[in-house]
């Protein structure tokens, strides 16, 4: 049979993890522009929290 090169295996495993990873941090950036409440709030408008 076959023999599997274990290092291979996990190199190919840890590479797609940081696929998916960089995929799903890029799909929460986008989302983050498309919804301003997401971001930060705007330090040029009062934070209705705490009224100046």
């Amino acid at each position: 049979g076959e023999t599997i090169d274990v290092n291979k295996v996990s190199a190919a495993v840890d590479i797609a993890v940081n696929m998916v990873i960089a995929q799903l941090a890029e799909k929460k950036k986008q989302e983050e522009r498309q919804n301003p409440l997401v971001l930060a709030p705007n330090p040029d408008l009062p934070d209705p929290n705490f009224p100046t």
